[in-house]
């Protein structure tokens, strides 16, 4: 249940601060300033709510998802260890053999995945950081400019707060990627592989 949650709020989350990047902020550059202005700073109150909770839900998600992968030892085992694992999957058949060995390989894999998973709470949570210290200040300078009268300089912290955006943009992007390819690759790795058929050897291919 946690997995399509993580990914549900960190999509929201991506494609929130996309929708703002490629239609909002050109809207935006499109109006002339009295029309920008009051409409920004409307927007701001009704975003300043959604946008924060989505960030808050998507960094608890995608950590609780990160918690609840299965957590392997990063020590390789003991020689003893692997002598005898080396010989358990030298005595069985074939077809239990090739089984085995891929179980083998995705439990060593698991901890590089947790890994990966855990960078996405850390982007989403530099999501928050970015907006908290960027782009919330020039918000509250926003709000006190006069659509007629702005102040000198409007224009570059207008620049700045984009550049602000940009960044936030990207590192939701990057959280919701990281654990749509996390969980592809679990379910690749709980997919059992069909194993390839025992071939026995033939008659024509024994020694003279």
């Amino acid at each position: 249940m946690i997995r399509p949650l993580a990914l549900l709020c960190t999509g929201l989350l991506a494609g929130a601060f996309g929708y703002t990047q490629f239609s909002v902020v050109p809207t935006f550059d499109a109006v002339p300033l009295a029309v920008h202005l009051p409409f920004r700073v409307e927007l701001m109150s009704m975003n300043s709510i959604v946008m924060q909770s989505l960030m808050a839900l998507g960094f608890v998600t995608s950590l609780w998802y990160t918690l609840t992968l299965p957590k392997q030892p990063s020590s390789p085992p003991a020689p003893t260890g692997r002598t005898r694992l080396a010989a358990v999957i030298a005595a069985a058949p074939p077809t239990s053999r090739t089984r085995l060995a891929a179980v083998i390989a995705a439990a060593a894999r698991t901890n590089r995945a947790r890994l990966a998973a855990a960078a996405a709470p850390a982007l989403v949570a530099a999501s928050f950081l970015i907006t908290r210290f960027g782009n919330v200040p020039i918000n509250q300078e926003i709000r006190g400019w006069s659509p007629s009268d702005p102040p000198s300089g409007y224009a570059d912290r207008l620049d700045r707060w984009e550049l602000f955006h940009d960044l936030r943009t990207a590192t939701a992007v990057a959280a919701f990627l990281i654990l749509l390819l996390v969980t592809e690759h679990q379910t690749r790795s709980r997919t059992p592989q069909a194993a390839p058929p025992a071939t026995s050897p033939h008659p024509t291919d024994r020694p003279m």
